[in-house]
């Protein structure tokens, strides 16, 4: 579990992050007023214009869970709560039951974002999200010869940020849910969470990070700034410093694919097939 040097750290930036972003959308709001024709927001391939303020209140609740977890998050609590596992019959069950309610939890946040955005706002889930911007066929081979550099990438920057942070940092391991998965004996927890890191979360978090929060951040400020920002909360809620950088660069990685292909099924795909070669390695025994 997180300790509270990561917390701390980690709350920073992402305090510093949403301070920047009220800041960044004032900004830019004012450069608008002053150029009207300055339309960089609607540059590229991923579709921004059709969001308004109101899908700003939304996405900052559905996002609200993974914010207020990690601004609220007290590691004295979790250390008590969740020191009873082990490798035990109830432990396993207790595992599966909290892998399960992760699970449900995060197709439940999709499934909000889409009622949202269908029901409610009358748009076209897949127009707003390139869901037929390319042939299957296409978004399969991008994904498949996309995600190879990325993985090398995310690798080499996993690497440098272990040997930087070593010796300085109290603590580099793992995540916690690799160790859980390193450590569970149980195949059907096995088998949960590996659901959940190839299937619930890519839909999950692309939706929301890449989908929803880098739309509507490009739609009040540009893709760049939209680009850091969200990919700076995508990394911080994870709650371990060690990972911090490489999933900031895969997340970085995974919006430039958005806006290169238009599709957000692309990046979901290379999302689950990360996750996937992952958790493969984890399986082989490589650390």
């Amino acid at each position: 579990m997180p300790d509270a040097a990561t917390i701390g750290v980690l709350r920073d930036v992402v305090i510093l992050v949403l301070l920047a972003l009220g800041i960044g959308a004032f900004v830019y709001r004012g450069i608008r007023r002053a150029f009207p024709l300055v339309n960089w927001n609607y540059e590229g391939n991923v579709l921004s214009r059709l969001y308004g303020p109101h899908d700003v209140v939304i996405s900052m609740l559905l996002l609200s869970p993974y914010i207020l977890g990690l601004l609220f998050y007290s590691p004295a609590e979790a250390a008590s709560t969740g020191s009873g596992g082990g490798h035990s019959a109830a432990g396993g069950e207790a595992q599966a039951g909290a892998v399960l309610s992760q699970i449900v939890f995060a197709l439940g946040s999709a499934t909000a974002l889409l009622v949202w955005l269908r029901r409610v706002r009358g748009l076209d889930v897949g127009d707003l999200f390139g869901i037929r911007a390319l042939p299957i066929g296409k978004v399969i081979a991008f994904a498949l010869g996309a995600i190879a550099p990325t993985f090398l990438i995310v690798v080499v920057v996993n690497l440098g940020a272990v040997e930087l942070l070593s010796g300085v940092w109290p603590d580099v391991s793992p995540q916690q849910v690799v160790k859980a998965f390193e450590t569970s004996g149980s195949v059907a927890v096995r088998l949960l969470m590996g659901f959940a890191a190839v299937v619930a979360a890519p839909l999950t978090e692309e939706l929301l990070f890449r989908g929803l929060l880098y739309g509507v951040c490009k739609r009040f400020t540009d893709s760049w700034f939209a680009a850091i920002v969200s990919s700076l909360l995508f990394a911080s809620v994870h709650l371990h410093i060690g990972s911090f950088m490489p999933l900031f660069t895969l997340a970085l990685i995974l919006v430039a694919v958005y806006e290169i292909t238009g599709s957000l099924l692309v990046p979901i795909l290379m999302h689950g097939l990360f996750n996937g070669l992952m958790l493969i390695a984890m399986l082989l025994g490589a650390k």
